[in-house]
């Protein structure tokens, strides 16, 4: 049986194997190297970013949408806001696989609803639209940071025995070039230049 991070490496090159997978068996192979960044990371990205910082990746900058009672959803032309996507994967990869739209809807925060009201005069419900690719996108990214690990996992020589590392393997792990996550998260940029909003909710949700 090959090693584990050859293992991870297949994994991540298969489109038949979620991401939530490839997620945890890189959360193994982290846990087993003790690196911690890893770690952390592959833990946000399973269990959803609530009250955390994310990852330029997952920033974006959606449409505006208002709930109009009698017309159903309509655009609002508004400068952009802001929108870290703070769901989990497994949330993620559930939302593109039972939605029947190109787009998902999630509601503004309360200070931005007000925002919204008092700039069109209308008393709407206020939400974000956002495209079905950019759930996609995040889910390649993180596909694709997972293997860009693995392929230097191995160049440094870190391969394991089925589902274990030597002492000298886990010694060699606490190399910055493979032990620092944002390193990796670096190489992919920003999603639409965009910052983080502190204090915007930004759990998707399917509401139509």
């Amino acid at each position: 049986m090959a090693g584990v991070v050859i293992e991870l490496q297949r994994k991540a090159l298969s489109t038949d194997i979620s991401v939530s997978n490839l997620l945890r068996t890189a959360y193994v192979v982290a846990r087993k190297l003790k690196i911690e960044s890893f770690e952390q990371w592959i833990d946000s990205e399973l269990n959803g970013y609530i009250r955390k910082e994310t990852p330029e990746y997952r920033n974006t900058r959606p449409g505006i949408v208002a709930f109009n009672p009698y017309r159903g959803y309509m655009p609002v032309h508004f400068p952009e806001m802001d929108y870290p996507i703070r769901n989990s994967v497994p949330e993620l990869e559930s939302l593109l696989e039972n939605s029947k739209k190109g787009t998902v809807i999630s509601k503004l925060s309360y200070e931005q609803q007000r925002l919204m009201m008092e700039h069109t005069g209308v008393e709407y419900e206020f939400s974000f639209e956002i495209p079905m690719n950019i759930l996609k996108s995040v889910l390649e990214t993180v596909r694709n940071l997972i293997l860009d690990w693995s392929l230097k996992l191995e160049e440094t020589g870190i391969v394991g025995e089925e589902l274990s590392f030597s002492l000298e393997e886990v010694e060699k792990a606490k190399d910055e070039s493979v032990s620092n996550v944002n390193n990796f998260i670096t190489i992919y940029g920003n999603m639409n230049n965009s910052q983080i909003g502190q204090g915007t909710r930004s759990s998707v949700q399917d509401m139509r």
